[in-house]
């Protein structure tokens, strides 16, 4: 499921944009009556034809809500069959009454009420809860939501949130709604695009419903959507040498994982970086040779299949000539290969674009230590547990609120911070944030972590800044995941299927060579 959304938003940010509106002179009925218009619009368009279907709106006591009545209207003045559920009286609401003058069949909710209207609809609208709500579900909403868990007719439309989801964190209680549709009231919210409550929300739409532009405009966070970054790519002319895309050094590889250093110069070269150097120890140069030819070496001298800390100082050339320099995937843990990262890391010349990932974020310690004190322009790739070690906390607490965590990295270090996992996260120091809402399980496999590493450092090296390309690798790995799930299966497909795939959704992105 996609999400057709530029902007996201948090609770806060919300009440924020609603502030702005109503200094400008818009005051909260008006803006509920425009929200519950344009949600209208959408489900028109998504459930067309509307006239003599039958509609269910499942309506709480708050604005979502009152949202839910002005949709209601709408829908019944189009001439649907429509049965409004309260979670518990509304009091002397005059949107019941305008539902209600409109042909809206309105009763309070009662044990069963749901499941028995949940049969005899042909599309069911969950206005229940909003964003000021978080898990868990108490009372009669959630009696209303447990009637029918589970089930999956009919089609099923939340309005701006999934009742019983995080708008902020997306956690989900267990109750929580099961969407074929969210429609955000305004922008889309934060939690819609990050699991499990991603998974509960279907496609997203996000509405216009008369926020100022240039408040929307100011929102920090970005729906991630690898179409709209490959913009950035750079054109390839006829008259293009291997110089042309930059070059690519990986410091990676130890004795016992040696297939590392070759996804990720795989990835890079799929990604069209025009040079790749690998600097490693002889097994891993051996492997990676058997696997890619078009990669140069560097042979490092290694202490008990590790890379060993004193070829820091002999690959002061190698990073100077490189446009992008990938350091750690599959360099394992050691007093000396901690201690050549540590120093590579804290020596990089000031501006070098460099990604740092696996056993190379876990070797530099905290997120503020060296990372902050780097003259090298970083992205940071860490998996959940990886930022755990970074900010000192449990992977629990991570994932618990995952963009805080990753926003947090980010300003600590200084540097562009991509949070792994389903939903992947690009935080950038300046608070600005991008979430990919694409979940792809055949990127759940050992190794796929590499291949986008080196599609970063590819596209750092083709001249992106890094958190562009930080935000196109994660796009093109993610649509590369989902290219694999499709093609080859989400069980089946390895990190070794793609570098391949990698470059497919490159070609189809563009930009094109010219004729």
């Amino acid at each position: 499921m996609t999400v057709h959304a530029r902007y996201l938003c948090t609770t806060s940010e919300m009440r924020r944009l609603e502030e702005i509106a109503a200094e400008s002179g818009t005051d909260e009925s008006t803006l509920m009556e425009t929200a519950g218009a344009a949600i209208f619009r959408e489900i028109r368009k998504a459930a067309a034809p509307i006239a003599g279907k039958g509609v269910l709106v499942l309506v709480g006591p708050g604005n979502n809500g009152g949202d839910g009545l002005v949709i209601s209207r709408h829908l019944a003045l189009a001439r649907a069959a429509v049965t409004v559920l309260l979670s518990r009286a509304r009091g002397d609401d005059p949107l019941v009454d305008l539902a209600e003058s409109a042909g809206v069949a309105v009763s309070l909710y009662a044990d069963g009420d749901v499941l028995a209207a949940f049969a005899d609809s042909d599309l069911v609208i969950d206005c229940l809860l909003g964003i000021g709500s978080t898990p868990p579900v108490r009372g009669s909403i959630g009696k209303m939501l447990r009637e029918v868990t589970g089930l999956v007719e009919p089609f099923r439309i939340a309005c701006d949130i999934p009742s019983g989801t995080d708008a902020d964190t997306g956690a989900a209680d267990d109750v929580a709604f099961n969407a074929d549709l969210t429609i955000a009231a305004g922008p889309a919210k934060v939690g819609t695009s990050m699991y499990p409550a991603r998974g509960l929300s279907g496609r997203v739409v996000e509405t216009d419903i008369g926020l100022s532009p240039a408040a929307l405009e100011e929102l920090p966070g970005r729906v991630l959507v690898a179409r709209r970054e490959a913009a950035a790519l750079p054109h390839r002319a006829p008259d293009s040498h291997k110089g042309s895309f930059g070059k690519v050094v990986v410091l990676a590889g130890n004795r016992a994982y040696r297939g590392a250093a070759a996804l990720t110069c795989m990835g890079a070269a799929r990604s069209g970086a025009g040079l790749i150097t690998l600097a490693s120890i002889e097994p891993v140069i051996a492997a990676t040779a058997s696997r890619i030819s078009s990669v140069t070496y560097r042979s490092l001298s290694e202490i008990d299949g590790h890379i060993a800390a004193e070829n820091a100082d002999s690959i002061t050339d190698l990073i100077e000539g490189a446009n992008s320099v990938v350091i750690g995937p599959g360099i394992g843990r050691s007093a000396e290969s901690d201690e050549f990262v540590r120093r590579v890391v804290a020596n990089l010349p000031a501006g070098t674009k460099a990604v740092v990932d696996a056993d190379g974020l876990n070797a530099c310690g905290t997120i503020d230590g060296i990372f902050k004190s780097s003259s090298g322009n970083l992205v940071l790739t860490p998996h959940p547990g990886e930022m755990a070690r970074l900010l000192g906390i449990d992977t629990a607490k991570v994932q618990s609120d995952r963009l805080t965590a990753a926003l947090v990295a980010a300003a600590g270090a200084g540097q562009v911070v991509v949070l792994k996992a389903a939903g992947s996260i690009v935080a950038e120091p300046t608070g600005a944030y991008a979430i990919s809402p694409v979940g792809a399980p055949a990127l759940a496999h050992a190794g796929s972590g590499d291949v986008l590493a080196g599609a970063i450092a590819s596209l750092m090296a083709q001249g992106l800044g890094r958190a562009a390309s930080a935000r196109l690798g994660v796009g093109i790995h993610a649509s590369a995941g989902e290219k694999a799930g499709k093609s080859i299966g989400a069980a089946g497909t390895t990190a070794d299927d793609l570098p391949d795939l990698v470059a497919s959704v490159l070609q189809e992105l563009g930009p094109a060579s010219p004729d």
